[in-house]
Parts: C-alpha cells; sequence; structure tokens
C-alpha cells in the first residue's frame, strides 16, 4: 500500500509540474479551484461508491455478493484488455481509431476484434476468479498497480507538447482516493463532505471553470441549460414570419469553374482589421475583404460547428440536416469534396460531401497546429480537381485550446493566445488565397466565434452575444464588384450563394444568396441559453433562464455593454 500511494503522490507530483510548466492563462487561485474541484468530487464519488458497496455487501446473500463481485472484475478486466490492446495493437501495425473518417471507426472489424477478444477475455478470466479463491487474491493485488500503470499511459496519450492547457487533476486525484480508499470503505461515508467542497468551488467562478475544464467541468456548468425546453415560455411571435426576406437585385457574373468555401473555426469578426500588440492580426483577410463582398454583419443561425454547417448545408433556419446543398450539387454534376480537421463539419452535410485526409496521425486534432499542413494538403487536392466542383477547407487553428504555435507569440494570456492562433490562420491563408485559380469563387466564413470572458462568460454555443454569433463573411469572385455590406446576413445564406456563384437552380430556402442580400433584414440566432433576433439597428435577446429580453443598440453600443431592455425592433414584431 504505501508503495501504492508513493505511485499516485508521484502522478499528483507530475500534474504539478505539467501546470507550472505550461503557459497557462490561469491564475495560481484558479488552478487551486480546479484541483479541490477534482479532488473534491473525485473523493466524493469513491464515496458514495464505497457506501452502496458496503450496504450492498452486508445486506446480500451469498448468491448477491458473488453476482457484485463477478461484475466488478469483469467489468474492470473488460477494461484492462481494452486499453491494453487499444495502445498495444498499433505496435503490430494495426489502426484501431484510423486517423481518415474517426466517426466510422467503431464500424470497422478492428474495433469489433478488439472489443470482442476483451469481452471475452474479461468474461473468462472473471468467471475464473468468482470460482477460485487463489485466483481472486491474485487480481485483488494486482488491479491497483495496472490501474495506475493505466492512468500514466493515458497521460502519456493525452499531455502532449502542444497540450497548453494541462487540467488532469480529476483523474489523478480520482486515482489517488481509489487507492487510499480501497482498504477502509466504512469509513469512506466522511468523504462525502468534499462534495460540499466542490459545489462551493465550481460556483466561485463557473464561466471560467466552464471552459479550462472542458467537456468535464462544461457538463456540470451546461446542465441546468440542456432542460431549458421543460419549461414554460411565454408565447412569442412567430419567428418566420419576420426572417422571411426577398433577394435585392443580383448582378450580372458569369458563372465559376468551381467555389472554395473556406471555413475558419472560433474566428471572432471583430480580430479582422485588428492591431495587437503593435501587429496587424489579418493583413491577408484585410486584403481579401476589400476585393470581395464583406458582410460586416454576419451571424450563425446556431454559434456551434454542426449549427453553421447544418444551416450552411440546408439553407434553413430550423434544420436539422444540412443535406441540400449536396443534393443539389449532385444533382448538377458538381463535385462537393472538402478537407475537415474535426468531423463536426463533415456529417451534417450529408453522403454528397465526400473528405479527402488532413493527413495527420490520430484522429483528434484539437492539441495540433494544423493549419501549415491544411494549406498544402488544401492546393495539392484543387490541383487535381477537373470539372465543376465546391472544395470546403476548415481551418481550425483558431478554435480552443489555442495551442502555441512558432508562426507568432503574443506572450501569456488567453486573448494573446487566441489572437496568436489568429494571426496563424491568416497567415496560411493568404499563402491559399493567393493560388487560387482565376476562374474560382472564393467564399470565406467562420462558423462561430468564442467569448473570451465579455459578459461573463468563455467558449460558444450557449450564448448569441456578438463574440460568439457573429462571424466573418467575406464573397470574392471574378465580375463581382467589392464592397462592404452592412445590414445583417446569416449561414441559411450561404447555399443560396453558391448556387448563384454556380449558375444552377436551387430548391426554396429561408436564406438568399449573398451576392443579392436585401439591404434590411431580420436574422435569427439561437443558442442554449438564449435566442437573438438582429436587425441593422437593434439586437433583442431573449433569455430562456430568466425570462426576460435584453435589447442593444447595434449603431451605439457594439460591445452590448448597456442593455435598454423593452422590446424588440419593431421591424421584427
Amino acid at each position: 500500500m504505501k508503495l501504492l500511494m508513493l505511485a499516485a503522490a508521484v502522478l499528483a507530483v507530475i500534474e504539478v509540474l505539467a501546470v507550472l510548466g505550461t503557459d497557462t492563462w490561469l491564475s495560481p487561485s484558479e488552478w487551486g479551484l480546479l484541483w479541490l474541484w477534482s479532488f473534491s468530487v473525485g473523493v466524493a464519488l469513491l464515496g458514495a461508491i464505497s457506501l452502496a458497496k458496503s450496504a450492498l455487501m452486508e445486506k446480500a446473500s451469498d448468491g448477491g455478493r458473488v453476482l457484485f463481485l463477478g461484475a466488478y472484475l469483469f467489468g474492470t478486466l473488460f477494461v484492462f484488455f481494452w486499453m491494453g490492446g487499444f495502445y498495444a495493437m498499433p505496435f503490430f501495425g494495426v489502426s484501431v481509431l484510423p486517423a481518415e473518417e474517426p466517426e466510422v471507426a467503431k464500424r470497422t472489424t478492428e474495433f469489433y476484434v478488439l472489443t470482442g477478444g476483451s469481452l471475452w477475455l474479461a468474461f473468462a478470466a472473471a468467471f475464473w476468479a468468482v470460482k477460485s479463491p487463489s485466483a481472486r487474491r491474485w487480481m485483488e493485488y494486482a488491479f491497483p498497480p495496472v490501474w495506475l500503470v493505466m492512468l500514466l499511459v493515458v497521460i502519456y496519450d493525452a499531455a502532449r507538447t502542444s497540450f497548453e492547457l494541462v487540467h488532469l487533476a480529476g483523474v489523478v486525484f480520482l486515482g489517488i482516493s481509489v487507492v487510499r480508499g480501497l482498504p477502509s470503505a466504512r469509513r469512506m461515508g466522511l468523504t462525502l463532505l468534499p462534495g460540499l467542497l466542490a459545489v462551493l468551488s465550481i460556483g466561485v467562478m463557473p464561466h471560467r471553470l466552464a471552459h479550462t475544464l472542458a467537456e468535464r467541468t462544461r457538463l456540470f456548468f451546461h446542465l441546468p441549460h440542456q432542460f431549458s425546453f421543460l419549461r414554460e415560455l411565454p408565447e412569442l411571435p412567430d419567428a418566420q414570419s419576420c426572417l422571411h426576406v426577398s433577394p435585392g437585385p443580383s448582378p450580372e457574373i458569369q458563372p465559376v469553374r468551381g467555389v472554395l468555401l473556406v471555413f475558419v473555426d472560433a474566428l471572432r469578426a471583430d480580430r479582422i482589421g485588428m492591431t495587437y500588440k503593435g501587429r496587424e492580426l489579418t493583413p491577408n483577410l484585410n486584403k481579401l475583404a476589400a476585393e470581395s463582398l464583406n458582410f460586416e454583419s454576419a451571424y450563425s443561425v446556431y454559434p456551434s460547428t454542426t449549427g453553421t454547417a447544418t444551416s450552411m448545408g440546408s439553407g434553413e433556419y430550423l434544420a436539422k440536416e444540412g443535406h441540400a446543398l449536396g443534393d443539389t450539387l449532385a444533382a448538377n454534376s458538381v463535385a462537393f469534396e472538402g478537407i475537415v480537421a474535426h468531423p463536426y463539419v463533415a456529417k451534417p452535410l450529408g453522403p454528397n460531401f465526400k473528405t479527402h485526409p488532413l493527413g495527420i496521425d490520430g484522429f483528434n486534432h484539437w492539441f495540433d497546429v494544423t493549419s501549415a499542413h491544411m494549406t498544402s494538403r488544401v492546393l495539392a487536392q484543387l490541383d487535381e480537381l477537373d470539372g465543376r466542383f465546391v472544395f470546403l477547407a476548415h481551418y481550425y487553428d483558431a478554435h480552443e485550446y489555442y495551442v502555441p504555435n512558432d508562426f507568432v507569440d503574443f506572450g501569456a494570456g488567453l486573448e494573446a493566445r487566441y489572437n496568436a492562433e489568429v494571426a496563424l490562420v491568416d497567415h496560411e491563408l493568404g499563402k491559399l488565397l493567393e493560388a487560387v485559380p482565376p476562374d474560382v469563387a472564393v467564399i470565406v466564413m467562420s462558423d462561430h466565434g468564442d467569448e473570451l470572458g465579455e459578459h461573463g462568460f468563455y467558449h460558444h454555443q450557449m450564448r448569441v452575444y456578438d463574440g460568439t454569433a457573429r462571424l466573418v463573411m467575406m464573397v470574392r469572385a471574378p465580375g463581382l464588384e467589392p464592397r462592404t455590406h452592412s445590414a445583417p446576413v446569416s449561414t441559411v445564406d450561404i447555399a443560396p450563394t453558391i448556387f448563384a456563384l454556380l449558375g444552377i437552380q436551387g430548391p426554396p430556402m429561408d436564406g438568399v444568396s449573398l451576392l443579392a442580400a436585401p439591404n434590411e433584414r431580420v436574422v435569427m440566432v439561437r443558442g442554449i441559453e438564449r435566442t437573438a433576433f438582429v436587425s441593422s439597428q437593434t439586437k433583442a435577446i431573449w433569455n430562456f433562464s430568466s425570462r426576460t429580453f435584453e435589447v442593444y443598440d447595434r449603431k451605439t453600443d457594439p460591445a452590448e455593454a448597456k442593455n435598454l431592455g423593452g422590446v424588440a425592433d419593431p421591424a421584427c414584431q
């Protein structure tokens, strides 16, 4: 036991050194809160399990105890065998999760072999242990060190050099709690007390924690809002009635051979033209804006990658899938292909969207710098395309976790790291845009932004303020006169715009071609917490939690700092 505790302590030291050795935008007090929360949740969870186990073992029959023991052994052995196989198989040249199309990995033969084999091995070993006391004693001694070895392997795999925000404290402290609590299950009732500390620490700064702990803590913070649809909401005017719009006059241009759709993840619209620490952040996108139809008030229907891709592909505000774009292109013999850095973009676009591999080993590029690789791969694919096409290039580096890059370093801090990623993406886009053939139109857009502390929040998807919902959107095409358009437009307009550029007829949609964008319009933005209606003058936000409206004057208050209250713009009554 002392040896196991020493190993657990070493893991804790690794966690602390990893945090101290990385350039993180969290303060020491905030890291302390993260560790407190992780430790408390880990110990409280183990305490609850231990109490349940004690009660069961005291009251259960002999058969029930055997059943419980068998289930515990089977579950633990299955995890051991599956994880062991997962990490061992690549050494023998077998890839369980292919780098391309990771979302279909569970249908691969290798995955079935690994899972099925682990199930059978776990069942056989658990059955043997239940029948043999000596085997059971051997496993009881072997399980704790094996768990620690697995923990080390997971940490090594996850905490790569590019993983800036190392927050594995929960895993580490849970491992310590398991080791510490196994010999004394009856005393574990006292460990339920740290659960209160966990609630306290998460409540001190929930927005910051929700961002930095990613999915683990974000789920904790977001959970109350997932059930907003269960609340009784007041009756609101029909949204579709004020969203309907007729297109304006359309310029006469020759249809293009192809459209390059550049999809930049998490690029805030307010970064365009920004100077940060004496450096112009987006010189190449500034140049593109001067050559394009530049839409200053572009909004996502739903500020997330999936939501934007769905509305982009469907042309509809309330669509559940975005297949219409691909279906229409296929019906007109137009190739629809692309390279995505994350499958969230590809899934909503349907079966007619063909993806090419990014060509980087692995299936999760959240912690990799991929823009340079994306540029070279896209240019190579464009050279191979014959006939008419729409090609999507998905740049991901501006998305969290804002890992350091070799192109520019603005120093520590959340905004500095984010802006460094924006500068890197702009640099790579400059190389891409220079090489686009003259008969190919270019659409550059972002899918959402990221709130960087405005309105007390971080990340995207939850809310509909401009930091996350307002997008970059530019269209450059041969014969298209550059100008800046200030009236609101939406991601539902992308599919009609592509059809117009190619000179093909699309199905009826909520969106209109950006080439014929009207001078006045209302667009809708939906989030988990809020829904907004945006006109040229006003942004009205309905808050599901407080059941109140926020109203902002877009002309005089672009930061959305002064809530005027009242009702929405008369343009959308």
